[in-house]
């Protein structure tokens, strides 16, 4: 993967295409696009309204929307937040990932797009107040900054492994850059000229400029927040508060199902999937929570089957399952309100929000939705962000396209960016919008004809029909970290689905699942509640992860690195017996002193796959070889390893 990056880097280096107009692009004055909708205002709606097992415990109706479709090319997993505007509307700039696309949007409808060479997957967008626009190219490694005045490059830079979060600094004319590696980079915004560099740890996500000068960075998989100086200081780091919400056992806090009346739940933070400036300073972040309470697993089908078998199926029911979306408030130096219920978000995958100018109104893009055919956006009063009711009302937008980015304008209009079908929606608060009872569609723009759909990215994507999704806890495809507490098995870490899935069956810690449709049936139908998966829509979904690659930071090239690849593959440690061949796996279980038998896992990206081990009791690699966590030289021969040694090893692990 390393190197098919550097291939794609010289491609991208070489030159992008030329902007072209877009032909036609349509501007509609509040007509949206499915006739018979109504063109003037969108009502109030409950915004915990959606498909529900029956109180017989049945099995969810599949989703209307759900097809088999494969796109050309596997679109890239989710990671929203790729829109930006100009404060007085003028202009709007959306980066399109699933085709590699950069699109400029005038404020009266005309668009230019960028055509980019094909993996680049352009990410975060930031303007800069001075007519330039800045690109975070993950797949490609660089930054892309462009004149939105002309659609003319300005520059393309190569930057680091993994580039996600952008900031604009005024003061210095820069633009900083959050990198998966760790890096936190400061470069000039017209050059991009090295200015600044300090290394913050691995997988940083978003970075968001405060008016002190000094930064606040979170890491994804963690949401936790780092408060930096503006000479680059660590200064603290801070995660959302664990929330307590009282919940019905349904929600998998009882084991034996029953209705035991509300029992208080703790909850975790992780997946920090967005997190925007606040305009007087502070933060808000979009993350996901999941449960740390012991989970029970059923044992029938549908609503009976899944961890608690209460009345709502699978992990949950109703608005309370045991991993949904919340947003916490920080403070300009990183302190943590307390995060707002899990239970503002029915489809259980928010992958982007933005604040309205007068700090009023919180809206949430929330692709989850979009096979149900019902809304993939959610305006929310701020205000509610503190209440602890459940399945509380917004307004809800977008139920005939996938909304992933929004953003608001400095006179509070709403725009959307939807990857299917590829567009630009605006909406203005109506006359009632301040007593939340409406919000006007005032212009559309198309940016694509192409569809992108595929039936296996939508699946992974996607409200199972119990309020949870595949990507609510494996989001990127990746993993969330988090430790689940499950009764009869013990602890359980989530585990990443990228780097060929497919050629490391069994699957699961136990290896109990022979194949990919065990795995669906087993934990989307029965555990999860949801809807029975035909083995034709879950081959396509195996095909679509199987070809989502690992994300690696880079190549044994270091002198330690290079001693320690010696030690993993040397008849002394024994590493390689086990973690062998493509995908460093032999597809055996073996006891190596941990508890039992446990299925060899991949070790492709293994640093940014923190905590380590199946029940995860190492925080670190070099805990990993802690013999009360890693099982001692049952798990590779180890114990005559010095530290200098151990470092090594850790040093080689990190490139994998």
């Amino acid at each position: 993967m390393r190197s098919n990056r550097r291939a794609l880097l010289a491609v991208v280096l070489s030159g992008c295409s030329a902007f072209e107009t877009l032909n036609d692009p349509v501007d509609v004055e509040g007509t949206p696009r499915d006739a018979g909708r109504d063109a003037r205002t969108v009502p109030l709606i409950d915004a915990g309204a959606r498909p529900r097992p029956g109180p017989d415990g049945g099995v969810p109706a599949a989703p209307v929307r759900l097809q088999s479709l494969q796109a050309e090319r596997p679109p890239p997993a989710l990671s929203g937040g790729t829109l930006a505007v100009a404060d007085d509307g003028s202009i709007a700039v959306a980066a399109d990932p699933d085709r590699d696309r950069v699109y400029v949007i005038a404020v009266e409808g005309q668009a230019k797009v960028l055509q980019l060479p094909l993996g680049s997957e352009p990410g975060r967008v930031v303007l800069d107040g001075k007519g330039r626009a800045h690109v975070a190219l993950r797949g490609a490694e660089s930054l892309l900054t462009i004149d939105v005045a002309t659609a003319q490059q300005l520059a393309l830079t190569p930057v680091c492994t993994l580039p996600r979060g952008l900031a604009y600094d005024g003061a210095r004319d820069a633009v900083v850059i959050a990198c998966a590696g760790g890096e936190l980079l400061t470069v000039a915004a017209s050059t991009h000229a090295p200015i600044a560099s300090v290394q913050l740890g691995l997988d940083l996500r978003d970075v968001v400029l405060q008016v002190d000068g000094s930064l606040l960075v979170t890491r994804y998989r963690s949401a936790e927040l780092l408060h930096v100086s503006a000479a680059g200081q660590l200064l603290a780091t801070v995660n959302p508060q664990s929330a307590t919400q009282a919940r019905f056992s349904s929600a998998g806090s009882i084991a034996d199902g029953g209705l035991a009346g509300p029992q208080k739940v703790t909850l975790s933070p992780a997946l920090a999937w967005k997190t925007v400036a606040l305009p007087e300073g502070g933060a808000l972040m979009l993350h996901q929570e999941s449960q740390d309470d012991e989970i029970s697993i059923g044992s029938g089908a549908g609503g009976d089957a899944g961890i608690g078998a209460g009345g709502g199926g699978g992990y949950g029911g109703g608005c309370e399952t045991i991993t949904q979306p919340s947003i916490t408030s920080f403070s300009t130096e990183g302190a943590a309100s307390a995060s707002a219920p899990t239970t503002l978000f029915p489809h259980g995958l928010a992958v982007d929000l933005a604040i309205s100018p007068d700090q009023q109104w919180v809206a949430v893009a929330e692709p989850g939705a979009y096979l149900q055919g019902q809304n993939t956006v959610e305006v929310l009063p701020r205000k509610a962000l503190d209440s602890f009711s459940s399945c509380i009302s917004g307004i809800g937008l977008g139920d005939y396209y996938q909304a992933t980015a929004v953003a608001y304008d400095a006179n509070g209009a709403l725009y959307v960016f939807s990857r299917e079908p590829a567009g630009l929606h605006v909406y203005r608060p109506g006359d009632a919008l301040f007593s939340g009872t409406s919000i006007v569609p005032e212009r559309e723009v198309v940016l694509a004809l192409e569809s992108v759909r595929d039936t296996g990215h939508e699946l992974f994507h996607s409200d199972v029909g119990s309020g949870l999704s595949c990507a609510g806890c494996h989001g990127e495809a990746l993993d969330d970290g988090h430790v689940w507490n499950f009764a009869g098995f013990g602890p359980r870490r989530t585990q990443t689905m990228r780097g060929g899935l497919l050629s490391t069956l069994p699957l699961h810690w136990e290896g109990d699942l022979a194949s990919f449709q065990n795995l669906v049936d087993e934990v989307m139908t029965r555990r999860m509640g949801g809807f029975v998966v035909e083995p034709k829509f879950g081959e396509t979904l195996a095909q679509w992860i199987d070809k989502q690659p690992p994300l690696q930071l880079g190549v044994a090239t270091d002198i330690a690195a290079q001693r320690g690849k010696l030690l993993f593959e040397s008849s002394e440690v024994g590493c390689a017996t086990c973690h062998s061949g493509a995908h460093l796996t032999n597809n055996t279980s073996h006891d190596v002193g941990t508890g039992g038998l446990f299925q060899v896992p991949t070790l492709l990206g293994l640093a940014l796959h923190p905590p380590f081990m199946h029940d995860g009791c190492a925080e670190t690699l070099e805990a990993r070889f802690d013999p009360s966590c890693g099982g001692g030289d049952q798990h590779g021969h180890t114990s005559q390893l010095t530290l200098a040694q151990i470092t090594d090893l850790v040093s080689y692990l990190k490139t994998l």
